[in-house]
């Protein structure tokens, strides 16, 4: 599971220089949490996205298990059938 991430930025705080470098400052930790929250959002998708194709591998596991086991039957069955006939082919002969 993907764990939650929140960013929680105080929108409302006292400003200790109020100058150009704090202001700045407050632009780039408005961009950080943006970035943030772009890339949650991307897990999230990315999570969904993955389940559906995990759903996807399972189907397509099953089709080809049911598909391997069917031709193995009948390879046996006509193995088995074989010695059947080799074995009545050797009766046969004997007698």
């Amino acid at each position: 599971m993907l764990m939650s991430l929140m960013v929680v930025l105080p929108h409302s705080h006292s400003r200790i220089t109020n100058d150009e470098r704090e202001e700045q400052m407050e632009k780039n930790m408005e961009t950080v949490s943006t970035v943030l929250t772009n890339l949650k959002n991307m897990a999230i998708d990315m999570e969904t996205e993955l389940g559906v194709h995990s759903e996807q591998i399972k189907l397509i596991n099953n089709m080809v298990s049911r598909t391997d086991t069917r031709p193995a039957l009948e390879l046996k069955r006509d193995h088995d059938s074989l010695l059947l006939i080799n074995w009545k082919s050797l009766t046969l002969s004997v007698i």
